[in-house]
């Protein structure tokens, strides 16, 4: 059964499972911030009936999303809306330390970072797709190496809430690696009565190294038809 044999999280899977829950689920106003690179090619197809939806796509900056949320949060104009963020492991490195001011406001940010295995997925996409082919029969093991450059040092990023938390300023961080955890997140999500409403939420989401964005399909070579 799908209670014991939970499925692994995807790229697609959590924007679709996300995608139910703004429509469906919470009885709150959302304005979705999505970062650059696979963050934004897979939420910039949800549907936002009561809500917004913030991008950089001028210039693509990488973090971005995590100060630009702080904005989206305090703007008069958004009535309270919470902001929904989605960033990469290696953008969240860089600007990190913003959650600070989410905590120190009381933000009810909820900040998902999206971890392929401490992974700059977007830049092995852009310069060798063949990392991600599938090949029938081929252990993962012999497949292509990822290039170095492209692998990130590892962080417990959903235990920098407890690091930002103080005595009056509740934060939380927690960790989701498939669709049972996926779901019982949500389900506290639409509680407002659950302590993880009182403030920022940071969600670490274990993904695999070689998932991607099925929108990104067109770039990865197929190997039966390539020698």
């Amino acid at each position: 059964s799908r209670s014991r044999h939970p499925e692994h999280l995807t790229y697609d899977g959590v924007l679709d499972r996300i995608n139910h829950f703004l429509s469906h689920e919470t009885r709150e106003d959302w304005t979705v911030v999505s970062d650059a690179a696979f963050s934004l090619i897979g939420s910039m197809n949800l549907s936002l009936p009561a809500g917004g939806f913030l991008s950089q796509v001028s210039w693509l900056s990488i973090g971005w999303s995590v100060g630009a949320a702080t904005g989206a949060a305090l703007a008069p104009e958004r009535d309270n809306a919470r902001p929904m963020v989605f960033v990469g492991d290696g953008a969240f490195q860089e600007t990190c330390q913003e959650l600070s001011t989410h905590t120190r406001h009381g933000l009810r940010s909820v900040v998902f970072v999206l971890d392929n295995g401490h992974f700059y997925g977007i830049e092995q996409m852009l310069v060798h797709p063949s990392y991600y082919a599938e090949r029938d029969g081929q252990a993962e093991s012999d497949q292509r190496d990822a290039d170095f450059y492209n692998v990130l040092h590892p962080w417990h990023y959903d235990r920098l809430a407890a690091v930002f938390a103080g005595k009056h300023t509740p934060a939380s961080g927690l960790a989701v690696a498939d669709t049972a955890e996926l779901d019982a997140l949500l389900a506290r999500l639409a509680d407002p009565a659950d302590p993880v409403n009182a403030g920022p939420l940071l969600v670490r989401v274990r993904l695999r190294r070689r998932d991607y964005p099925r929108a990104m399909a067109y770039k990865v070579p197929n190997p039966a038809t390539t020698t």
